[in-house]
């Protein structure tokens, strides 16, 4: 998911269960950056994201 109003993307992955944060380039939109979170255990399995107003 490209996060509004930032140079973001957020990715899931399934196995092992993280969270993947991607820094872009503002111009070209290159990834510039990454890091990594986990999400629960590496079987939780996370799957989608939305933008949201919380």
């Amino acid at each position: 998911m490209k996060v509004p109003g930032a140079p973001l993307l957020l990715v899931t992955q399934w196995y092992p269960s993280r969270l993947l944060k991607l820094s872009l380039d503002p111009h070209t939109e290159q990834v510039t950056g990454l890091a990594q979170f986990l999400l629960g255990d590496d079987t939780d399995l996370p799957h989608g994201l939305a933008a949201s107003t919380r």
